[in-house]
């Protein structure tokens, strides 16, 4: 895996998370709305400052080193950052002005190109009985339309895995483990 991440090679670049977005928190009668794809990249806090080469900021730390994070910017506060799965594409007509919030339920799934194994993500980082997993698998999004525009916010006291500091949200997610 060091030599995957190093030479930037497809196994690395293709693996990937998806964040399924639904109507329901119910996985019997939930519709999928749209989907979101985060790639692999290298970020500077993955690079060691010690083996500053010409040319680079550093060489890449050894992968146990590494924490697997997906990270998105806010285009409007960090223009040259990655925004590609800021947004939340939605049907605007479905939202009211000032009207009541329309909620979505994201579930992830991460895809490794170097094995081919996809691995279902759960909001806790606990074991659970199968009968309480289900409760335990979305992040909900609240979706609203005021005078200004639409906007989304990740609501932080329907699961734990939400925290907000300022101008960040982490939503941590974690390999589904049933007792």
């Amino acid at each position: 895996m060091d030599n995957d991440i190093k030479f930037n090679t497809d196994a690395f670049k293709q693996t990937f998370l998806v964040l399924s977005f639904f109507d329901s928190d119910n996985p019997l009668t939930q519709n999928l709305i749209s989907f979101i794809t985060l790639f692999s990249k290298i970020t500077p806090m993955d690079l060691s400052q010690s083996n500053v080469g010409v040319n680079s900021g550093g060489a890449v730390k050894p992968a146990s080193q590494i924490s697997l994070t997906f990270s998105v910017d806010n285009p409007v506060i960090n223009p040259m950052g990655n925004a590609e799965g800021f947004y939340i594409y939605d049907y605007k007509d479905e939202l009211e002005l000032n009207g009541p919030p329309k909620y979505l339920y994201m579930k992830g799934t991460f895809n490794n190109a170097k094995t081919g194994k996809s691995t279902n993500l759960m909001v806790s980082d606990t074991a659970l009985p199968i009968e309480d997993l289900i409760g335990k698998l979305h992040t909900r999004y609240v979706l609203v339309r005021i005078n200004d525009g639409y906007y989304y916010e990740i609501d932080s006291t329907y699961s734990n895995n939400v925290t907000y500091t300022t101008n960040n949200a982490t939503v941590k997610l974690y390999q589904i483990l049933a007792t």
